[in-house]
């Protein structure tokens, strides 16, 4: 009998708190949530609310660091298993279109039902490319000797993280246009929006499996206040000084945003909370918190973040985005009970087909 795969409950406590952070990034987002819209540049809301984007900004990178760390040396990908996750995208989306248009009385067209089918949703596009090639790049890693991977890393972090970052910086810093030298885009590194960044931090996630490397939990704390503080002050400048967005501090591709994102999944791993249930059940719902809160936080009125005290924006900031991860939970439990049935009766009779890396021995 196969023996049952371990979930270890300090990274599955780490993944709830990430998906917790996603909810507080779109809520802050100045074109989702619109906090930081409405909050006055320069006041404690403002503060507050770059605070906590500062401690979640990370999320999306963690998330790819634990599929490096825990796909690493397995060299097949499940095409079924991508094609459940973007036709879970899928059916979510279409509802949530479907059921918000019925609840605001507006009538959708043929074509606009059609098109809410369509799993528009770049992450998960880009995240199912990682999991397709991934045991190409686990092969890759896996035969690499000691030096020759530690030099692919580096040049990694190199090419793909701190050129794009001090190409984008130095845009705004000296008022010139140097996206032309972008190593990642012509347009420049899209805020790390972009797969070459999943990648590396899939490849960063399997070095540290590969490399075995752990930190004590000081450490990672320590490190994890520089890079924090780097970011907070960064990007906070860059807000104070009337600019759009957020800025290259706050970029998934900043080496700060990853440093943030390796010594927070470093810490983690120091905590020992063995295999809890709880956690582990909670944890499993992530991915359908991910889809279900993002078509309904634009409808969370944030003017608080301009009216309101300090107080009352953590709390309501907080409450909202709990409310919208225990839907998204409770979905999840829908949505299981209701596909588990389905996707049986197609694993009986559709073979599973996958992607397989082999090493050519002659």
């Amino acid at each position: 009998m196969a023996k049952k795969k371990v979930r270890q409950s300090n990274i599955e406590l780490l993944r709830i708190l990430m998906a917790y952070g996603v909810i507080v990034l779109h809520y802050n987002n100045r074109g989702i949530g619109r906090a930081m819209r409405h909050a006055v540049p320069g006041s404690p809301n403002s503060q507050y609310l770059f605070l906590t984007e500062t401690l979640f900004i990370c999320a999306v990178n963690v998330f790819m660091l634990i599929s490096g760390f825990y796909t690493y040396g397995k060299h097949t990908s499940s095409i079924r298993r991508v094609i459940r996750m973007l036709v879970q995208v899928s059916l979510v989306r279409a509802a949530f279109t479907i059921g918000l248009a019925a609840f605001d009385h507006k009538q959708l067209t043929a074509v606009e039902i059609g098109r809410s089918f369509i799993p528009f949703n770049y992450f998960m596009i880009t995240y199912s490319v990682v999991c397709l090639i991934a045991p190409y790049l686990n092969i890759v890693l896996e035969k690499l000797t000691e030096k020759a991977l530690n030099g692919m890393l580096i040049l990694f972090l190199i090419l793909f993280s701190i050129w794009p970052f001090l190409s984008d910086w130095m845009n705004l810093a000296w008022d010139i246009n140097l996206n032309a030298v972008n190593t990642v885009t012509n347009k420049g590194g899209l805020g790390g929006y972009t797969v070459v960044n999943y990648i590396l931090l899939y490849v960063i996630g399997a070095y540290l499996r590969r490399k075995a490397i752990r930190v004590r939990a000081w450490r990672s704390l320590l490190m994890l206040l520089v890079c924090g503080a780097v970011i907070y002050a960064g990007g906070y400048r860059h807000y104070i000084d009337g600019h759009d967005g957020l800025g290259p501090f706050f970029a998934y591709c900043s080496p700060f945003v990853i440093g943030f994102a390796v010594f927070l999944f470093l810490l983690f791993r120091e905590i020992p909370a063995g295999e809890n249930r709880i956690i582990n059940e909670i944890a499993g719902g992530t991915f359908m918190v991910y889809l279900v809160h993002r078509p309904l936080i634009p409808r969370i009125i944030t003017e608080i973040a301009k009216s309101g005290t300090t107080a009352q924006l953590a709390l309501h900031q907080m409450k909202w985005c709990a409310l919208l991860f225990l839907l998204g939970y409770a979905l999840h439990k829908v949505y299981t009970l209701i596909a588990k049935p389905v996707y049986g009766v197609i694993d009986r009779h559709v073979p599973e087909a996958v992607i397989r890396a082999e090493v050519n021995t002659d």
